[in-house]
């Protein structure tokens, strides 16, 4: 079995039916960390970040890896039902984060970024918990051991305590990252939602808009996500994930 709180990711190819449970009968493909409290799975992608027109798997952790790095694990598809447990050593490439970093909290890809392929990667940080962004060029990516902030086109940073990159999400021209835990001038974790341009002819990111709660929707940034035209327009919409002011219920 999994160690304690080491965490897994079941797979189940084909569509399934409602109520259906997950064991060894219905599950296609599994990936079990193999140390206590590392706790793999805490994000996902779907994305073909090798660039071969296969979409491959991306699974994160922020406590993996030593001294709080987080780790991030790519495992190359198509991926095939198998009975076999998956650990790190099956991955592709191991995307690694600097010491405190926790990289692996969120994911995003997207294939036109302004026209630019980019994977970004956050992490919630956790000496002083101001949070970092690894924006990646997927091509950099190799087989073995990349260390994040070696690779990374831009890295972003947040403020103290606010834990920016618990959350990424881009969008047609830029990059959304919720940093939830930010406070307000009354100590209120009211948390907040950066958005940052991005200019193609550069490749660089500028802060935009900041987007921030109040006493009545806290923690906003718990999550960001890029809906596309879902009110049936031209226009991008951005789902942000926060609280209402007694913490009790989520609002998008």
């Amino acid at each position: 079995g999994a160690a304690s709180g080491a965490g897994e990711v079941h797979i189940a190819f084909g569509s399934m039916g409602n109520g259906v449970q997950l064991d060894t009968d219905t599950v296609d493909w599994t990936l079990r960390d193999t140390v206590d409290g590392d706790g793999i799975g805490e994000s996902l992608l779907v994305a073909d970040v090798t660039g071969d027109g296969v979409a491959d798997l991306l699974v994160g952790g922020s406590s993996l890896g030593s001294d709080h790095r987080g780790e991030v694990w790519v495992f190359e598809g198509p991926l095939s039902a198998s009975t076999t447990i998956h650990t790190r050593s099956d991955a592709f490439a191991v995307l690694q984060g600097d010491e405190d970093d926790r990289i692996g909290s969120a994911l995003a890809f997207d294939e036109d970024v302004d026209g630019d392929v980019l994977l970004a990667v956050g992490g919630r940080r956790s000496s002083s918990n101001d949070g970092v962004v690894h924006v990646v060029d997927p091509s950099s990516v190799t087989s073995g051991l990349n260390t994040l902030s070696s690779i990374a086109t831009e890295s972003l940073y947040g403020s103290d305590n606010e834990q920016f990159g618990t959350s990424v999400a881009f969008t047609e021209h830029g990059l959304a990252v919720g940093a939830p835990y930010h406070e307000d001038g009354t100590g209120d974790r009211v948390g907040r939602v950066h958005w940052f341009d991005y200019d193609g002819s550069t490749g660089n990111f500028a802060a935009a808009i900041l987007f921030t709660g109040d006493g009545d929707i806290r923690e906003v940034g718990q999550q960001v996500v890029n809906l596309g035209s879902a009110n049936g327009t031209s226009q991008e919409l951005v789902g942000i994930v926060a609280k209402e002011g007694d913490g009790s219920i989520g609002d998008v």
